[in-house]
C-alpha cells in the first residue's frame, strides 16, 4: 500500500526510509526493524496515510521515536500509542502546529499541490501530540570525563581537499581514508545501570556513557601509529591525484597540536611556510567551542544529537556579510541573530511565517555581494 506522496526505499538490515519529496523539507522518515517492534523515526508531515504505510511495511508493534517535535518531523506522532523524544522538545511536540504556518507549508511553491492526497485539509492545523516517555539515550558523553575529552574536543567530522592556486573554481581532486582496527576495543558504552555486568573500576559510576577502557594502551597506541597513518592517508590521496609528494606545496590540518603539525610538515617534506598557520585553526576552535559551551549551557544542560540545527551555514552568511572583517563579524551576527529570533517571536504572536528572516537576510547577503562587485568597476567619462 503506497500513495503518490511517499517513496519508499529499503535499505539492508531491516532499515526502511519513507520520504516525502512533494514538501519543500524533503522530510525522510525511517523504519528499523527489531526482533518485537519496529522502531519509527519520525512520522513525516502530518500528510497521506502514513500510518497506514507504515502498517503496510511491517506487522511489527510501532514504536515513535521523534528526533524532535518540529512539524514536518511529527505529523503523525498523535496516531501512535507510544511515542519517545527527548525532554527539551516535549512542548514542542505538544504544541503541535498552528493552522495559518501549516497551511502555508502546504501552498504553491512550498508543495506540488497536484500531489497533495484527496481528503488532506491542514486548515485545521497539526495535532499536537502527548509524549508517552523521554529519550536521554543521545547524551553518551558526560563532559567532566577527562578520558572521553578527544570526543568534545574534536568536531562532528573532518575532511581533506586538494586545490591548486589560482582557479576561480576548484576541485577535489582525490581523498583517502585510513582506519586502524586496533583501538576498536578502548571506547566502549558503558553498562545500564541495573545491568549486571560490573564497570572497571577506573570508570567510576556513570552508566550508559561512552568511555575508554584501557586508557593508558590507548595513549600509547596512538603515539605509535598516527604520525604514520596521518603521512599515509596524505600520500595516498596526493598519488591518486596523479602527482607525487614532491609536488605540494601546501598543506593545511585542524584539530591538530602544534608540535604534531610541525612533525607531519617535515615528513611530508614542507616548511610552516607551506603550511595554514595552525593557530589561527585554534583560535577559530575555541570560539566555535565557546559558542558551543554557550549554547549547551543556556539551553540544555548536556550534550545532544540535535544540537547544532544549522549553525554551519548561518555561519557561512554571516562571514560573507561581514566579508571576513572579524569586527563585522560580531555586527553581522547580531543582524542575523536580530532578524530570526525577531521572526519566531512574531510567528509566535501574529502568525508571520518565520522564513521572512531568511528572505530579509538573503536580500541584505545579496546586496553585499553586488556592491562588492560593482566596487571592482570605476564609471569613465
Amino acid at each position: 500500500m503506497t500513495d503518490a506522496w511517499f517513496e519508499v526505499q529499503h535499505f539492508p538490515h531491516g532499515i526502511t526510509m519513507i520520504r516525502e519529496p512533494h514538501q519543500s523539507e524533503d522530510v525522510k522518515s525511517y523504519l528499523v526493524e527489531g526482533e518485537r517492534d519496529v522502531a519509527i523515526i519520525d512520522t513525516g508531515t502530518g500528510a497521506g496515510d502514513f500510518p497506514g504505510l507504515v502498517a503496510s511495511l511491517s506487522s511489527k508493534r510501532p514504536r515513535v521515536l521523534q528526533s524532535h517535535g518540529h512539524w514536518d518531523h511529527a505529523g503523525h506522532s498523535h496516531a501512535y500509542d507510544e511515542v519517545l523524544i527527548h525532554p527539551t522538545e516535549v512542548e514542542w511536540l505538544r504544541g503541535g502546529f498552528p493552522a495559518q504556518r501549516y497551511i502555508a507549508a502546504f501552498s504553491p511553491g512550498q508543495a506540488d499541490v497536484e500531489f497533495i492526497p484527496a481528503g488532506f485539509d491542514p486548515s485545521g492545523g497539526m495535532r499536537g501530540t502527548e509524549a508517552t516517555g523521554t529519550i536521554e539515550h543521545g547524551d553518551l558523553i558526560d563532559l567532566g570525563n577527562p578520558r572521553t575529552r578527544f570526543m568534545f574536543n574534536f568536531g562532528a567530522g573532518g575532511s581533506a581537499a586538494i586545490f591548486r592556486r589560482g582557479l576561480a573554481r576548484n576541485l577535489v581532486l582525490e581523498s583517502a581514508v585510513r582506519t586502524d582496527g586496533s583501538l576498536a576495543d578502548t571506547v566502549v558504552l558503558t553498562p545500564a545501570e541495573g545491568e549486571m555486568r560490573l564497570m572497571p573500576p577506573e570508570m567510576g559510576t556513570l552508566h550508559g556513557r561512552l568511555d575508554v577502557q584501557g586508557a593508558d594502551y590507548m595513549a600509547e597506541r596512538l603515539g605509535a601509529v598516527s604520525l604514520a597513518n596521518f603521512v599515509g592517508v596524505i600520500s595516498e590521496a596526493v598519488e591518486r591525484s596523479g602527482h607525487a609528494l614532491s609536488d605540494l606545496r601546501f598543506l593545511g590540518i585542524t584539530h591538530m597540536k602544534a608540535s604534531f603539525f610541525r612533525e607531519i610538515l617535515a615528513a611530508v617534506g614542507l616548511t610552516p611556510d607551506q603550511a595554514r598557520d595552525e593557530a589561527s585553526y585554534r583560535v577559530m576552535d575555541r570560539l566555535a567551542g565557546l559558542a558551543g559551551a554557550v549554547e549547551v549551557a543556556g539551553r540544555t544542560g548536556y550534550v545532544t544529537l540535535d544540537m547544532s540545527p544549522g549553525y554551519g551555514m548561518s555561519g557561512v552568511v554571516i562571514a560573507m556579510l561581514a566579508m571576513l572583517n572579524p569586527l563585522a563579524v560580531v555586527a553581522a551576527a547580531i543582524f542575523v541573530a536580530g532578524m530570526l529570533v525577531g521572526a519566531d517571536s512574531m510567528s509566535r504572536a501574529v502568525a508571520v511565517p518565520t522564513y521572512i528572516a531568511d528572505v530579509i537576510v538573503a536580500i541584505a547577503l545579496i546586496c553585499m555581494l553586488v556592491a562588492t562587485l560593482l566596487t571592482q568597476y570605476r564609471i569613465r567619462r
